[in-house]
């Protein structure tokens, strides 16, 4: 897949969510830039700069009281959204004063700029994007320019963040990682906990390899191939460096979570 970016950039006139699921949501703020992303003359996503943020409640809770946190973050620099989502409604053309805001001299200096990020992004051996159905993939990086990989569809979401994965289905099951602790969860509520120095859910030990298998292929089936090219691209890359643990975040009482 060949992907182009169209020179003609728009600014959101207001708020926009770009994604927003149960467990995740995107959010762009007024005065976001952005430029389509197209291939053959198809647009399959955007690539935005401006004020937006994260958040996904990767908290997972069992007998043994709740694991997993939830994480937010600011958005910087430029991110890369494929999916569906229009933002064409509230934008509007953007100026030169736009531009100069976000340190841009021009939309040339902007384009060459997002061209850099799908260079250096997961993929970029290849340069293909397999998309399918109604996915949406977020691909970019925090304020504390800590890597984020965010893939949606229906009720199944795979999170990277830093050290962290997050992966969930449909049926709830779940896999959290953060550092030494590992906890697996069953769609009944029973969950594996392994720390460096504990092993909690002894119960659920003969299920943990089936438990394991059942939920990568369930979420794998219902999100699009793109996380196969990351996958193999994330070793090849600069995502693939050591980032610190310890500078996450987990205060969400400014977002909304449903019940």
């Amino acid at each position: 897949m060949n992907i182009t970016v169209d020179d003609r950039l728009m600014k959101l006139t207001k708020e926009f969510r770009l994604i927003d699921t149960k467990k995740a949501f995107v959010t762009l703020g007024m005065g976001t830039v952005w430029a389509p992303l197209k291939e053959s003359d198809k647009t399959i996503g955007a690539a935005f700069h401006g004020p937006s943020r994260f958040a996904v409640d990767a908290i997972v809770e069992s007998d043994y009281g709740v694991t997993g946190e939830s994480i937010a973050a600011e958005l910087n620099g430029i991110q890369l959204y494929f999916g569906s989502s229009d933002l064409t409604g509230p934008s509007q053309p953007v100026t030169e004063d736009d531009l100069l805001e976000l340190g841009y001299p021009s939309s040339v200096s902007f384009c060459e700029s997002v061209r850099t990020k799908i260079d250096g992004a997961p993929s970029r051996n290849d340069k293909r994007f397999d998309i399918e159905g109604d996915a949406d993939i977020l691909i970019g990086e925090d304020e504390s320019r800590k890597k984020v990989m965010l893939v949606v569809k229906n009720n199944s979401t795979v999170f990277t963040h830093d050290k962290k994965v997050f992966v969930t289905d449909d049926d709830g099951k779940s896999v959290f990682v953060q550092g030494s602790r590992i906890s697996i969860g069953d769609s009944d509520g029973q969950t594996l906990i392994i720390d460096e120095d504990r092993l909690r859910g002894f119960e659920v030990l003969n299920r943990l390899g089936p438990t394991i298998a059942r939920t990568v292929s369930s979420v794998m089936r219902n999100i699009p191939k793109i996380t196969r090219h990351i996958g193999e691209q994330m070793r090849a890359t600069r995502w693939h460096q050591d980032f610190d643990i310890y500078g996450s975040y987990d205060n969400v009482d400014e977002f909304d979570w449903p019940d």
